[in-house]
């Protein structure tokens, strides 16, 4: 019986270095578990606020590229009106400053009319910078005189009825 019960006695030492070896063994187990539950929990709530502030910076480049879009709907707007009111403005300009326009107001409010073909004298400039324009008679003789107004009675006369 005795060594019955000192196997018995071996058993129970080794059940229990057995026991206290899977103790351990179960308690690092617990521990790897608890620590990666923490690595786990720590990285999916890292995951969690990445996605947020992720989230939060696309609507926030949203809305401002919505902003920005607006400003340059504006500011086009303001483009295509200015080119309209440049458009009208010139025409406007155009039309008072046509030839037109000018002899109108000319006659209307100056009271000039246009001047015809025989009223109209050529001056021909043989030295440079100086116009002279004789338009008396000489008063020399008789015979020059009467020679220059037939001469001038003669172009004017030309210039009425378009002759050269």
């Amino acid at each position: 019986m005795h060594s019955a019960a000192i196997r018995e006695q071996d058993e129970k030492k080794r059940f229990e270095v057995y026991g206290r070896k899977r103790g351990r063994e179960n308690e690092q187990k617990k521990k790897a578990k608890s620590f990666f539950r923490k690595i786990v929990n720590l990285s999916s709530i890292s995951a969690f606020l990445i996605i947020i502030l992720v989230s939060a910076f696309i609507v926030y480049n949203h809305i401002e590229l919505h902003e920005v879009t607006g400003e340059i709907n504006k500011l086009n707007n303001e483009i295509r009106r200015l080119e309209n009111e440049n458009m009208h403005m010139t025409s406007r300009l155009e039309n008072t400053i046509s030839l037109h326009v000018i002899a109108d107001i000319a006659q209307r409010e100056l009271g000039l009319q246009k001047l015809d073909k025989y009223q109209i004298e050529y001056v021909v400039i043989f030295k440079e910078n100086t116009i002279e324009l004789n338009r008396q008679a000489p008063r020399d003789n008789f015979a020059a005189r009467l020679s220059y107004g037939v001469n001038d009675m003669f172009r004017q006369i030309k210039e009425y009825i378009g002759v050269s």
